[in-house]
């Protein structure tokens, strides 16, 4: 089956875009301390006391920071949530990478060689990095609830990457699927199968 390249270039792109408006909205809320914030005067919720986020606690009085003085089963929640949301970041680039590759490539039918099944990996590394970084930011989000309460600006900003990486994941795949509809196989490889 014959593809056209700009049916697969048009989605990867979008999903590439995606992804780094999810890589940096990630990376800002994971870097800034504002998970989690309680107020002094608890009605009217308009003088902060102190700001939260999986690594530390700022203190708005007398502008300092700590590690988690939490409980040890609290610490262990906010460390495995912290490792996740790190991991999920990582895989986050590596698929927005991969589904890069696969835009660039798309109309590159040099990576079916004879014999050889090369080609699978590059088509299917972008989605399957974006499915598992979504997974584990969405896991994180899940073991950091256990300790901290979402309602500061950096978990939103970590929430909408989350959302963001969902559709790059989408786009990936389906340009990962046009592409591997483009790919021809030999004959030779048909009749040894």
């Amino acid at each position: 089956m014959i593809v056209d390249p700009r049916d697969i270039k048009l989605p990867a792109y979008i999903a590439v875009s995606l992804g780094l408006i999810a890589f940096i909205l990630a990376c800002i809320g994971i870097g800034t301390p504002s998970w989690q914030i309680t107020y002094r005067d608890a009605p009217n919720n308009t003088s902060p006391s102190t700001t939260t986020n999986f690594y530390y606690v700022c203190y708005t009085s007398n502008s300092s920071c700590t590690s988690n003085t939490y409980t040890a089963d609290s610490y262990i929640h906010l460390r495995q949530a912290s490792g996740l949301a790190i991991v999920g970041i990582l895989f986050l680039f590596a698929g927005t990478f991969g589904t890069l590759l696969v835009g660039l490539r798309s109309s590159d039918v040099t990576l079916s060689v004879k014999g050889s099944r090369r080609h699978d990996l590059h088509i299917f590394l972008g989605p399957l990095c974006l499915f598992i970084g979504t997974i584990t930011m969405l896991a994180a989000l899940s073991e950091g609830s256990q300790t901290i309460m979402y309602n500061g600006y950096s978990a939103n900003l970590y929430q909408a990457a989350h959302v963001f990486a969902i559709f790059a994941l989408v786009g990936s795949a389906h340009a990962s699927g046009r592409r591997t509809l483009s790919v021809e196989v030999s004959p030779e490889l048909l009749s040894s199968a």
